[in-house]
């Protein structure tokens, strides 16, 4: 008897040990808006919340293509799509593969073997400082914006909303999806002033400026953010926006320059002691007439923004030619 158990003992062992490795893991996740379509391997994938997460993926190479749609427009096509990666990514057993398109279509692939102590699966931090351990699970927050489109009266669903925010931590898209169940941007503003201490991503903050309509709002955030981040974000330096009468005075020293070279001096002078808003430096690069030195101050101001992911949306009409811009889009994704 005692040796039948030990053959079996043995036998277990074996196959245990025998058993194929263990797959990987493959994640993509999109900073664009835009609407992305992911293949991989001939099949498509959809994305929930600009997000796609495949366990066990069988350890080789895989081939990836990721086309972002195209809106429409004159002598443009529908749905004509645009290639932002089209490659083969090997994925190994026990490792963890990271693909993340940041805001500007820009492809990043990194790679973290699972084992590792310092991973954790829950936790998720790539171009973009996250940490989605804490933050309500998709199913519930799903669960939780039904609750809240079936209230038909604001002040209810603000109550309800912020009952669930006082007991759950979220990323910052849900409090984007959250926000954008209310039509004023007061009640927007009240909802992701609340959200901002129970937010896990806080560092993705200044993306939700363009839920609002008005640029008074988006300022309105931003000053929020400056003067609240510091009280959330331990250990982190705190980058504090230039002030409205400081801001003033640098404008009024600025015009009072003769040519577009002391100009250039006097604004880069300005930059170098302060922070700004996208909305700031845009106020600066509209003070020069030429698109070089417009180009010039934008992409010297860049560093010293607070609200980068936005700063296309400020900078993107203060050229006159397209050339500019897209110098500066390049610039941007390149950036470091």
């Amino acid at each position: 008897m005692r040796k039948i158990l030990f053959t079996l003992s043995f036998f277990v062992a074996l196959c245990a040990f025998a058993a194929p490795p263990r797959g990987g893991k493959l994640t993509i996740y999109s900073h664009d808006k835009s609407t992305i379509r992911i293949t991989i391997d001939g099949r498509r994938y959809p994305l929930e919340y600009n997000m796609l997460v495949l366990n066990d993926v069988e350890p080789g190479n895989h081939t990836i293509k990721i086309t972002e749609v195209q809106a429409s427009g004159y002598n443009v096509p529908t749905n004509r799509e645009k290639v932002l990666y089209n490659g083969s990514v090997y994925v190994r057993s026990n490792y963890h593969v990271d693909i993340v398109i940041n805001r500007y279509g820009k492809t990043l692939i990194d790679e973290m073997d699972i084992n590792s102590s310092s991973y954790n699966e829950e936790v998720y931090d790539n171009d973009g400082d996250y940490n989605y351990g804490n933050a309500i699970s998709d199913l519930d927050f799903d669960a939780l914006k039904r609750s809240l489109q079936q209230e038909k009266f604001t002040s209810n669903r603000m109550a309800k909303a912020k009952t669930a925010i006082s007991s759950n931590y979220f990323k910052t898209e849900q409090v984007r999806q959250m926000a954008q169940l209310f039509s004023f941007e007061d009640d927007k503003m009240q909802l992701v002033k609340q959200a901002y201490p129970k937010t896990v991503d806080r560092t993705n903050y200044y993306q939700l400026s363009d839920i609002f309509s008005f640029s008074s709002s988006k300022d309105a955030l931003t000053r929020f953010i400056q003067e609240n981040s510091s009280n959330y974000d331990n250990g982190t330096t705190s980058k504090t926006v230039i002030s409205d009468v400081d801001f003033n005075r640098v404008k009024s020293n600025i015009q009072a320059s003769y040519s577009d070279a002391t100009k250039l001096t006097a604004a880069k002078q300005a930059i170098d002691g302060y922070y700004f808003t996208a909305s700031q430096v845009k106020d600066i690069v509209l003070m020069f007439s030429y698109d070089a030195n417009r180009l010039d101050i934008a992409k010297y101001a860049y560093g010293r923004t607070v609200n980068q992911p936005d700063y296309m949306l400020y900078l993107g009409d203060a050229f006159a030619s397209r050339t500019s811009k897209d110098e500066l889009t390049r610039y941007i994704a390149n950036y470091r």
